[in-house]
């Protein structure tokens, strides 16, 4: 008798070390998940529409207006509103990570630009974060049109 209830109290243990291991690893799994920000790419953009503002201050015009319209994984089509002659270029463009380079869009240089920041609703690219005057930090703000 004694012995059955030393075999109980170690299997009741065991059982609530084993369940207690496995809430700990989902409470791990669960905590990780928002760190990843690689679910942003090519398919999270395709078919969406977004408007916003542009800006630098080593600009003329410090700030413009813009929309970008994902077509596609690769094709995208970009409206400035410059002062007066507000245009629609279509060009191609990729992503990598963090980093979307636009193709042939003149005024977005060709240059890979850094997402800063994304969500289903915002999305925030900045560009050359590397010079070494903030005043050429060019930053694309925008938000997501329904």
């Amino acid at each position: 008798m004694k012995l059955n209830m030393v075999i109980m109290k170690t299997y009741f243990y065991l059982s609530l070390k084993f369940l207690l291991v496995i809430i700990l690893t989902n409470f791990c799994f669960i905590s990780c998940s928002d760190d990843e920000p690689n679910d942003f790419s090519s398919k999270v953009l395709f078919q969406s529409s977004w408007r916003g503002t542009a800006s630098c201050e080593a600009w003329e015009q410090v700030e413009r207006g813009v929309g970008i319209q994902f077509i596609d994984e690769t094709n995208a089509s970009i409206s400035w509103n410059n002062s007066d002659e507000p245009f629609t270029q279509n060009c191609t463009y990729s992503v990598e990570g963090k980093y979307i380079t636009f193709y042939k869009a003149l005024q977005l240089d060709e240059a890979p630009w850094t997402v800063v920041s994304y969500d289903n609703q915002r999305m925030v690219l900045k560009q050359h974060l590397n010079s070494a005057n903030e005043k050429h930090i060019v930053t694309i703000d925008l938000k997501k049109v329904e």
